[in-house]
């Protein structure tokens, strides 16, 4: 098979290969060093213009040879360090001698940028607010996941506690929405998405693009540009840009061990493959047990890569292909108590590495709500897990008279299957279940659902676990099938001084969706046992209050629904030099979003009490029917009817920025933008016109428009480089869905519109304060608040709180979004030895929309030390060093009620639904996302 692949390769090479003579050559050589004379190995030296070009050696060393005679560009390039220049007049047969100091760039200000911008510039000449985190810096973050990397950049806010994947992202303000993902940033991989629509459940794009060593680098545009750069995700872009393979094979062999079990082993290698074809592959492998321990691996799989490059006289066409098959358990909050200081319940789950899965829940078994009267097994251990396909082509050609093509494709198919638990109620007594129906009086016992075990006497109910409480957690399966096909055609023509850029972008993809709900019941401690509720009957036999099985409900909720979208966009921009100085960068976007789908309708079968039918809900047409206590214990089912939709969105997006470059050390820049959201797939599962699955109809949705405008200043010297940025947005139409959690551990959606403004500054600045000490800062300050936000609902009952109830939140603090965050890293290295530590401070934000519940700030460090020996590197690395605790969610679906928080630590807690429905109870315990324990790395890396 390899040696067919190989006879295959050469073939397309032969027959591509131009036909051309051989030309007059000399060679050129030379060093590399910084300004303190350091050698500076891996530096890229190319002729502009061609394909021909090396990597300077260990020590700094380099040499071009059969370099054309005449007249050649040097262009030699080195992460951290300005693009040096140099022409240079070579004749047949000379050996030029040029040696290169190269002055270091600290914030990238001169490297050149690809995403968001027509015209790839320097950072200095940009009118774009851009990061780059190069691969070095990538190893300083220690990340867990791709999320875990953009809290290098101003700006954005990342909440990435779940797990490896699936972090909630947001930039500059814009409103944060529990596990919405990336709701307005475009993940992409080599300036593709990697899924089209941004912000859907259990497709988190994060979980698709993975950090290893076939990354080169990470560009993250931030607000702006972003609006015309790509459809439907106004607030930014980050784009993971592959290695290629240079000049020189090279290659990196890698192997990680974690102190919690962690083995984890990558690679990379590229380089020329046979003339004009260069090849990069890569990928990793690990197996965790996870820092949180669920009883069972938490993080199983890996990825591979590949892309082959056929270089021309006219540009290149290259070749992708990619495979990802992972397994991550996705943790949601756990009990805790103290709502002014959070801190583990006696006998609980720790805050950091505490779970609420169990190995006794490794195996699930459920009615089966797709095939009525079977069970189905599920694999709690599976987790979220991604098996994603992807292979693609780009096409970068010069048609001639300044005018150039390029043609960028991809075809995806991701099969995404997620098991989670997460908290719908905060925990409570065990010896107050089911009051006030059944008086405090009877005791409560509790049976172990697994073993069997029972206990009997009041007091150690009272006191199990050292705390007596019991909680329900909810459950929910999902199943996707999802494929995508994505082109994005564009053509340029510098005309002048102005640099014309037009395409067409097309993308189509596909949503097949399965998801149910279930609920347990549990006791609070880590690792928690499914337990059962009894009381004592007159014939000494204990009677259960809740089911035997442990569950509060089966298939509680049911979705089963399949989306089909088209999505079109026209765009174009310009980019005008207008002198040496100034630079005026616009563009417009037109989408066109075409949208039908169908979900079906559940059953509710309700039960039989007293011979008559109670609680039973069916679709309009569906026949009535007498339940058997199967049926009504299995939950709903479908229907074989359904509610359809078929919608057209059209959005127009532009942007308009202008960069001034006072000197070659300072710029400042402007940028205004209007970009669009139309609404997607999420909306259109969870909500509906009156609140029900089985009966309402599809709720098209409003298209949520934002409103952004920011200004900088950039500044460079020798030493140190800074950029300030001041920034507004404001979103209208923000399409909100709340979640209210229920007694069978369910939650339901509720959808809310609402407005939002934000006014805030980030700063990104590095310095190099001594020979060998490099210090680099980022901040971000900001007001986040509703502009409006609204609505009302009902509360059953004859008490104080019944009857309706209106709340407006308006000119309140977004939840969730901090008004402070800071970074900062130091990193010194001396000859082979190096060391860096990183500081991150995340500051006071509000749990909830009535601003009631404050999560107190915390910071935590991650540290590491190295040594290079040769090719061989040593790494020992540490997350969360000092083993902080804190916690970064509260109350995710119990906060909308609570209605303040005491000095005591206890809550007052309005009651919306049962007997006790508009009353008010005080509460210590709720639920919570706190952040990941420390783990420890040790790695050893072989380059070439």
């Amino acid at each position: 098979m390899k040696n067919q692949l190989r006879l295959f390769l050469l073939i397309i090479a032969i027959l591509t290969l131009p036909v051309t003579a051989l030309a007059q050559s000399g060679t050129i050589t030379g060093n590399i060093s910084d300004e303190l004379n350091r050698p500076l190995p891996g530096t890229t030296v190319q002729i502009q213009g061609t394909t021909l070009g090396t990597i300077s050696t260990g020590n700094g060393s380099y040499i071009l040879e059969e370099v054309p005679a005449g007249t050649a560009v040097l262009i030699v390039r080195h992460i951290g360090y300005r693009t040096a220049r140099y022409t240079a007049n070579l004749n047949t047969g000379d050996v030029l001698e040029i040696n290169f100091t190269l002055t270091e760039d600290p914030l990238g200000l001169d490297e050149i940028i690809v995403s968001g911008t027509f015209n790839p510039a320097t950072r200095l000449e940009s009118s774009t607010a851009i990061t780059t985190i190069s691969s070095e810096q990538i190893e300083q973050r220690v990340p867990r996941g791709t999320g875990d990397l953009l809290k290098a950049v101003p700006g954005v806010q990342v909440t990435s506690n779940y797990g490896e994947s699936g972090a909630d992202v947001t930039v500059r303000g814009l409103p944060t929405i529990a596990n919405s993902s990336f709701r307005y940033v475009s993940v992409q991989e080599d300036g593709l998405p990697v899924f089209e629509p941004p912000g859907v459940l259990f497709a988190f794009p994060d979980a698709f693009a993975r950090h290893d060593e076939t990354i080169s680098r990470i560009e993250m545009v931030r607000g702006g540009s972003a609006s015309v750069f790509s459809s439907n995700t106004p607030g930014g872009i980050v784009n993971l840009i592959s290695k290629t393979g240079g000049p020189e094979l090279a290659g990196t062999l890698k192997s990680t061990a974690g102190f919690h079990g962690l083995a984890r082993q990558d690679f990379n290698i590229g380089g020329p493959l046979i003339e004009n074809w260069r090849f990069n592959m890569g990928g990793y492998y690990r197996y965790d047990e996870g820092v949180r321990h669920p009883g069972f691996p938490a993080n199983r799989g890996g990825q591979a890569k590949i892309n082959l490059t056929r270089f021309y006289d006219a540009g290149y066409v290259r070749f992708f292909g990619k495979y990802v098959n992972e397994r991550n358990v996705w943790f949601m909050g756990s009990p805790f108590q103290n709502y002014k200081n959070p801190e583990p319940i006696p006998g609980g789950p720790d805050l950091a590495s505490g779970t609420t899965f169990s190995p006794e829940r490794r195996v699930l078994t459920i009615p089966d709500a797709f095939n009525r009267g079977s069970l189905r097994q599920i694999n709690m251990d599976n987790g979220f897990h991604v098996d994603y396909k992807m292979i693609g082509a780009e096409l970068s050609n010069n048609i001639g008279n300044g005018w150039n093509l390029t043609v960028r494709s991809r075809y995806i198919s991701s099969g995404n299957e997620m098991n989670l638990m997460a908290d719908v109620a905060d925990p409570f007594p065990i010896a107050a279940f089911a009051q006030p129906a059944l008086p405090a009086q009877v005791p409560r016992f509790v049976r172990f659902v697994n073993s069997g075990q029972t206990v009997t006497n009041p007091a150690e109910v009272s006191n199990l676990n050292g705390n007596g409480l019991m909680t329900v957690h909810g459950l929910a399966f999902s199943v996707q099938e999802t494929n995508n096909f994505i082109t994005n055609t564009q053509i340029s023509k510098q005309a002048g001084n102005h640099s014309l850029n037009a395409g067409i972008y097309y993308s189509n993809y596909r949503i097949g969706w399965n998801l149910v709900q279930a609920g347990l019941f549990l006791e609070v401690a880590n690792q928690p046992r499914m337990i059962q509720v009894m009381v004592p009957t007159e014939d000494g036999i204990p009677m259960g209050l809740t089911p035997a099985d442990g569950f509060a409900g089966y298939n509680t909720n049911y979705w089963n629904l399949r989306n089909y979208s088209n999505v079109l966009a026209f765009y174009f921009g310009d980019n005008w030099q207008v002198n040496d100085r100034i630079n005026i960068d616009g563009g417009i976007r037109l989408d066109m979003k075409l949208t039908e789908g169908s979900a079906e309708r559940p059953v509710n079968p309700g039960q039989l009490q007293n011979g008559a039918v109670v609680g039973q809900v069916l679709p309009a047409g569906y026949p009535d029917f007498v339940p058997t206590p199967e049926q009504s214990r299995a939950g709903h089912f479908g229907s074989g009817r359904y509610r359809t939709w078929d919608y057209t969105f059209t959005t127009v997006s532009g942007s308009l920025g202008i960069n001034y470059k006072i000197n070659d050390q300072v710029a400042i820049y402007a940028r205004g933008s209007t970009g669009n959201r139309a609404p997607t797939i999420q909306q259109w599962t969870f909500q509906s016109t009156d609140g029900s699955q089985i009966t309402g109809d599809t709720v098209k949705g409003e298209i949520e428009t934002i409103t952004q405008a920011e200004a900088g200043i950039k500044m460079q010297s020798a030493r140190w480089s800074l950029l300030l940025t001041g920034y507004y947005s404001a979103s209208n139409n923000l399409i909100t869905n709340f979640h209210r959690g229920q007694p069978d551990g369910s939650f339901i959606f509720v959808p809310v519109i609402g407005d939002t403004r934000t006014i805030g500054a980030e700063i990104e600045a590095v310095t190099r304060v001594l020979r060998n000490l490099e210090l680099r800062a980022t901040a971000t300050v900001q007001d986040p608040r509703f502009t409006k936000f609204e609505y009302d609902f009902f509360i059953p009952g004859n008490n104080e709180h019944s009857g309706q109830q209106f709340r407006d939140y308006s000119g309140n603090l977004l939840p969730e979004a901090a008004r402070f965050l800071g970074d900062l890293t130091a990193s010194y290295q001396l000859h082979s030895f190096n060391l860096f530590a990183n500081y991150r401070y995340y500051g006071e934000r509000m749990a909830n929309r009535p601003n009631t519940i404050p999560v107190p700030a915390y910071s935590e460090v991650v540290a590491g030390a190295g040594f290079i020996f040769s090719q061989l590197s040593i790494n020992l690395k540490a997350a969360n060093l000092f083993n902080t605790k804190a916690i970064t969610q509260m109350g995710a679906r119990t906060g909308e009620d609570i209605l303040r928080v005491n000095d005591d630590g206890t809550a007052e807690v309005l009651v919306t639904s049962g007997p006790q429905a508009g009353t008010t109870t005080t509460s210590f315990y709720t639920t919570g996302l706190g952040i990941m324990p420390r783990s420890i790395l040790l790695s050893v890396a072989y380059n070439f």
